[in-house]
């Protein structure tokens, strides 16, 4: 047995690595572009939807899995990727001040992940309070940067683009380029779009922009979530992000990000240096939930895609999901597979 990933961006990489953990021999094709949504993922994790206050979809799942995952990969490299530290979400509203209050006073779903049931008031750029959340981020550029050392160095990799029209989809295997692979699972990102074996998909792609700053007004103690979440990179560095936009789907900064940022930044950060500005189109839902899961014809082509900006957390979950559906035929969740959107 032996499969072909194609792509090495955030979901790539997570299915390799899980083939790697699990001895599973696998060869993975990818372009290389500077310009995917990985190579500018902010890596945060978060449990909590702030909009409705709830917790996020598979949260109290995904955590715990997700951080045996990348420490995982930190022991077997002798690597530094995972970052743990409190988000300090700013109360906008006095709505949402009631929401906390309620929450914090007794008990519920999100006791695992608040730090303390506290409304804290010592902070003057937020006047109605904060809360702390316990979550943290993935350094992804490192993780991208030194898997695909390794898999070059194991001669694992190959950069070049994937031509369809080189795949040979037979009964029990399939065919690329002559060389013979049991399955082929396809990572791509948004350019899953324009595969042909998975065109009946509905992305919903979108746009995302963020910015690199540089301040000596934040506490790099803190991720800080107004609107926008703010990463610290160092005591002066910070990545701030991001936009959302389902049109004018390219890799160009705009205009627009460069006000929407200055406008959530003019509360807590009055004078800061913009050193980086970039954008990328991430793979999409517009039901959001991933794709995940067999082609309903060919018994040998897999899709593991679609997790938008959930894909430091929910891609390894779900990429040993889909391993144990090809080892062993267990069932892939209702929620993310494939069959029920070809008709």
């Amino acid at each position: 047995m032996a499969v072909l990933i194609i792509g090495q961006g955030l979901s790539g990489s997570i299915m390799a690595y899980t083939c790697w953990q699990n001895k599973i021999p696998f060869k993975i094709i990818d372009n290389n572009s500077p310009f995917s949504a990985s190579k500018i993922a902010t890596g945060l994790f978060n449990p909590i939807v702030f909009k409705r206050i709830t917790e996020s979809w598979l949260a109290s799942e995904v955590l715990p899995f997700l951080k045996k995952f990348y420490q995982d990969f930190e022991q077997e490299f002798s690597s530094s990727i995972l970052n743990y530290k409190p988000l300090k979400r700013i109360i906008k509203t006095e709505g949402e001040q009631k929401q906390w209050e309620i929450i914090c006073s007794q008990a519920n779903s999100l006791d695992i992940f608040l730090i303390d049931k506290i409304i804290h008031q010592d902070d003057a750029n937020a006047p109605l309070g904060y809360v702390l959340i316990a979550t943290g981020y993935v350094l992804v550029q490192d993780f991208l940067s030194q898997f695909k050392d390794i898999l070059l160095q194991n001669n694992l990799l190959t950069q070049e683009e994937f031509e369809y029209n080189h795949l040979l989809i037979n009964a029990d295997n399939i065919v690329y380029k002559e060389v013979v692979f049991s399955q082929i699972i396809f990572c791509e990102g948004w350019k899953a779009i324009d595969n042909p074996y998975f065109k009946f998909l509905p992305f919903f792609c979108s746009k995302g922009e963020h910015i690199e700053i540089q301040t000596d007004q934040l506490d790099a103690n803190y991720i800080v979530s107004n609107g926008v979440h703010i990463l610290p990179l160092s005591a002066t560095n910070y990545i701030v992000g991001s936009t959302y936009k389902w049109e004018d789907l390219n890799n160009t900064p705009t205009e627009y990000a460069e006000n929407f940022f200055s406008e959530k930044l003019k509360n807590i950060c009055s004078t800061y240096k913009v050193i980086k500005h970039e954008a990328a189109v991430r793979p999409t839902v517009r039901h959001r939930r991933p794709f995940v899961g067999k082609h309903p014809i060919y018994n040998n082509v897999y899709i593991l895609n679609g997790f938008g900006s959930k894909t430091t957390s929910l891609a390894p979950f779900f990429a040993q999901e889909l391993l144990n559906n090809i080892l062993f035929n267990t069932p892939i969740l209702a929620d993310v597979e494939i069959a029920k959107y070809y008709h």
